[in-house]
């Protein structure tokens, strides 16, 4: 048995390329790819980018994902006894001739909701409510046969400035029937109120979004809630922290809420942004910050918020690892501006903020669902090797 350590970022995963393959975290690419024996870890060492899943990828187990893209097309990744594929785009799944109607697991994610838009009019104004995160379904031992029909929710829109409502995320479906709806779209109105969104549904809820700070007082600026993270295999997904108010334009927003089974995103306070809420295993939430962009979550954590200039980022909800060490949910998107980069399957929406003066913003996308697919492969059919002959 050999360790292999993804490195370089963008690359394929498949029998015999080896540029993005060393033998040590941080190593120089060129080791043999991965074999059905060999563990293979993605680690902050790795890089950022894509890996393409091509023909014949294999390794006994995976480790870590540091919130790489992983495209896998119509092709599985075999991991020890099981093989894997993500579904993020299509609408018909074909069943491999080795499916086993025995032994198999579907879990299906819905779409993220958007933040809404921050609204001021007068004295009165409202940071932007996050978008909920996406709910979750798990399927157990599916008899499937041929091409069975899917959707993948999308993530909701981004509230318009002014406090327009954000997108409520898509429906993930499976086989017509079995569904993980999306998180509602976080509000804002001129009462002044700022709601965050609900989560979706389906074997578990996904976080509800904060709340952004409001208040009918002049001169005062308003903080933006952060995303629901998505439910999970291990439970509902975190709820995002609440924005807070402030008499200058410096700006602290929520933090995202953690993955299923995790924690609530952090509330912020005049200086301090809220952190990213935690994984099921208590660890993966970005932390606060008092100045500059959030910071993004880990293995299924959320993003924290953003602290201090109009321009700052929301930290990134980030993918979990529940699934075979390397595949999951994601945790909820930090408030502030939209973050670049990887948004993780049902991260909720982080909301924006309002400045002293009136000026407000549009909010932000939630993040789409996906269908992750994971199966134990029957057994080939027996050969008879014993041959008869008959004479007359």
């Amino acid at each position: 048995m050999a360790a292999r350590f993804w490195v370089g970022g963008t690359g394929t995963w498949n029998s015999s390329t080896t540029t993005n393959w060393s033998a040590t975290s941080g190593g120089s690419g060129g080791a043999s790819a991965p074999t059905s024996a060999d563990t293979v870890t993605f680690d902050t060492n790795s890089g950022t980018g894509t890996v393409t899943i091509g023909t014949g990828a294999v390794c006994l187990t995976t480790t870590g994902n540091n919130n790489l893209t992983f495209s896998f097309g119509s092709n599985f990744l075999t991991v020890g006894s099981q093989k894997v594929t993500i579904l993020t785009t299509g609408t018909s799944f074909t069943t491999p001739t080795d499916w086993n109607n025995a032994s198999n697991n579907i879990y299906l994610i819905g779409g993220g909701g958007g933040s809404s838009g921050s609204v001021a009019s007068g004295s009165s104004r409202a940071g932007g409510g996050g978008g909920g995160g996406g709910g979750f379904r798990l399927l157990t031992n599916q008899t499937i046969s041929g091409a069975v029909a899917y959707a993948i929710g999308a993530g909701g829109t981004a509230g318009l400035i002014g406090g327009g409502t954000g997108g409520t995320g898509g429906t993930t479906t499976w086989n017509t029937t079995n569904t993980a709806t999306g998180g509602s779209g976080g509000t804002a109105t001129t009462a002044p109120t700022s709601v965050g969104g609900a989560g979706g549904t389906g074997t578990y809820t996904g976080g509800t979004g904060g709340s952004g700070s409001a208040a009918n007082i002049a001169l005062t600026s308003h903080s933006g809630g952060g995303g629901g993270g998505s439910a999970g295999v291990n439970g509902n997904g975190g709820n995002g922290g609440n924005g807070v108010t402030n008499t200058v334009n410096t700006y602290f927003h929520g933090g995202g809420g953690g993955n299923g089974g995790g924690s609530a995103g952090g509330n912020a306070v005049v200086g301090t942004s809220g952190s990213g809420g935690n994984n099921s295993l208590g660890s993966g939430g970005g932390a606060s910050v008092s100045s500059g962009n959030g910071l993004a979550g880990s293995n299924g954590g959320g993003g924290s918020g953003s602290g201090g200039n109009n321009l700052a980022t929301g930290g990134r909800g980030s993918t979990g690892i529940e699934i075979l060490g390397s595949f999951g949910s994601g945790g909820g998107n930090g408030g502030g501006a939209a973050p670049s980069g990887l948004i993780a399957f049902g991260s909720g929406g982080g909301g924006r903020h309002v400045t002293t003066t009136g000026s407000t913003n549009a909010g932000t996308v939630g993040s789409q669902g996906a269908i992750i697919i994971v199966y134990t492969p029957s057994s080939a059919p027996a050969v008879n090797s014993n041959f008869f002959f008959l004479f007359g």
